[in-house]
């Protein structure tokens, strides 16, 4: 798949941008990122997802972005436990190995987002899209476990809270022979409008 140029998308672009209300801006837009998105989307594509795609690429172009690579099988968010303390209070603990897996994503996330001059802690005033291709070593369940333990771990490092995600895909995959698992996160920065702390 070719990259967009300004010849091919035209004032097709420049509405889906306003609809977004992205402004274009920063770092490059890393063509291959795009790509990235564009192919993970589900490759039975029914209208609605080729639709998808074809606003992702005309979007995300532009948009400042960075990927990380996680080694490792994808661990999903485990469920908080609940016990009584000495103080006779309940409390609620997450798993270790959950707490393990988000500690070691959020140390590769930080140094992947200082070296590639990330502000730590997000971009003032953006919100953010996020694609995540997972290669699991066996089924992990629901994906959307697996991903909330990657949202939570980059929680501080690439954004302030998940909640500034406002789009997000994911694929998942088991791992062929050979093939390590773990899982590649892109993130564009897409500088919509917001108010202040929101």
């Amino acid at each position: 798949m070719r990259p967009p140029t300004k010849g091919s998308v035209g004032r097709e672009r420049a509405r889906a941008l306003r609809a977004f209300g992205v402004v274009p801006g920063g770092l490059s837009g890393a063509a291959e990122a795009q790509e990235r998105a564009a192919a993970s989307m589900p490759s039975p594509a029914p209208e609605a997802a080729e639709q998808m795609r074809h606003l992702l690429s005309l979007v995300l172009y532009a948009c400042p972005s960075l990927r990380i690579e996680l080694p490792g099988p994808p661990r999903p968010k485990g469920r908080p436990r609940t016990y009584v303390g000495a103080d006779g209070k309940p409390h609620t603990k997450t798993p270790p190995e959950t707490e393990d897996y988000e500690r070691h994503a959020r140390a590769v996330a930080r140094l992947v987002a200082m070296a590639n001059g990330w502000p730590l802690g997000g971009r003032p005033f953006c919100r953010y899209a996020v694609d995540i291709d997972l290669v699991l070593a066996e089924d992990a369940g629901d994906v959307d476990n697996v991903t909330k333990s990657i949202f939570d771990a980059l929680n501080g490092v690439i954004w302030r809270d998940d909640k500034e995600v406002c789009l997000s895909t994911s694929t998942r995959k088991l791992a062929a022979p050979g093939e390590r698992p773990g899982a590649r996160v892109t993130v564009w920065a897409l500088a919509i409008p917001t108010r202040a702390g929101k």
